[in-house]
């Protein structure tokens, strides 16, 4: 079993596409505000055809976005809390 995810930009058209399986949500970021985008299906390798959910962003000039894995959010320091998602924001 896999986690992946994907974000596809058409800047042609301005709109992006992301989906995921067993990732964090999608973090984007407009006019300083920052959105969390839950586009997520099961990882890969549990069934043999999965129907993970694509979410259509539109894009806007100065948009940012971050793909990052549980890796950076969940590891548990030596003495301290977890860096979690709310440090990551």
């Amino acid at each position: 079993m896999v986690s992946a995810a994907y974000l596809w930009l058409d800047t042609e058209n301005r709109v992006g596409s992301y989906s995921a399986g067993g990732h964090p949500a999608l973090l984007h970021w407009r006019e300083g505000k920052l959105e969390r985008i839950e586009s997520n299906g099961v990882l890969l390798g549990v069934l043999p055809e999965p129907d993970n959910p694509v979410c259509d962003v539109d894009l806007k000039p100065g948009d940012r976005f971050l793909l990052y894995t549980d890796g950076v959010t969940e590891p548990e320091p030596t003495r301290g809390d977890p860096f979690g998602d709310t440090q990551l924001e």
